[in-house]
């Protein structure tokens, strides 16, 4: 949100939820300061009966001023599904150990890892005040929230009901196919579960570009793909922003996946 103060903020989504978050441009002088005030808000007011989960990137400061669970991802990705499962579950599990346990989000930038994983709570039967938590997660999850974790959090929807399971056997990747791409100088970097299992040479893309692995490539969980503009490219940066914002209304990935 455009008008989010400087600092670390508190915010109780219900009377048991609350949410710590800090904006990206925050001094580190002024975060640590705040951070600390916030830390001792929040025992103040629950004493012992406080558990904190930070979805942004791991910091010690975080960690001993308020003894995070770390269990962020990169800002404008989805969480892995595996993970988003497991926050839920501690969340839940912690609110019925005692009726004074209280749930802390902390998340430094976007409040969108923070809506994610409320929007993604408050579908378990257990949750009170789901009103509250739909208005919160619809903030930063409005229309121009993150399209991947709207899907997500359908795929999270869907395995609570029932609609969808886990498929536990691996994926075997031949290869993929980039087309309509201007000829500039790209490599391929695949993640699985955010980690990095694959790099590919660097290509002159064409109007069909091929990446073929070296036989095949196993994967299984949560794929991520990135597209790098490389190093040795002659294409201008302010031009070829430009060319792509263009070619994402007419490009297309074909990713060749089986079971074996």
């Amino acid at each position: 949100m455009k008008d989010r103060k400087e600092g670390v903020q508190v915010e109780y989504v219900t009377s048991r939820l609350i949410v710590l978050s800090c904006t990206a441009e925050t001094s580190e002088r002024k975060f640590v300061e705040s951070l600390m005030t916030a830390a001792q808000q929040i025992q103040n007011a629950h004493n012992k009966h406080v558990k904190v989960w930070n979805v942004s990137q791991r910091r010690h400061d975080i960690s001993s001023s308020l003894d995070a669970i770390a269990f962020g991802w990169p800002s404008e990705t989805a969480p892995p599904l595996e993970k988003l499962c497991t926050i839920c579950k501690n969340l839940d599990q912690w609110m019925l150990e005692h009726p004074l346990n209280v749930s802390v989000i902390f998340c430094k930038g976007g409040l969108e890892r923070c809506a994610v994983v409320v929007n993604a709570f408050m579908r378990d039967d257990s949750v009170e005040d789901r009103f509250s938590m739909q208005r919160f997660s619809e903030r930063f999850l409005g229309p121009d929230g993150p399209p991947s974790y709207k899907r997500y959090l359908g795929y999270f929807s869907s395995l609570l009901s029932g609609r969808i399971s886990v498929n536990s056997e691996p994926l075997f990747l031949h290869y993929i196919i980039l087309t309509f791409f201007e000829p500039i100088n790209v490599f391929l970097k695949i993640y699985e579960r955010l980690v990095p299992v694959y790099q590919s040479r660097t290509v002159t893309l064409k109007d069909s570009s091929k990446f073929e692995m070296d036989g095949s490539l196993k994967l299984r969980g949560d794929i991520f793909f990135k597209c790098i503009v490389a190093a040795s490219s002659f294409v201008l940066f302010s031009e070829l922003k430009e060319k792509l914002e263009i070619q994402k209304l007419r490009s297309k990935f074909l990713i060749a996946l089986q079971n074996v």
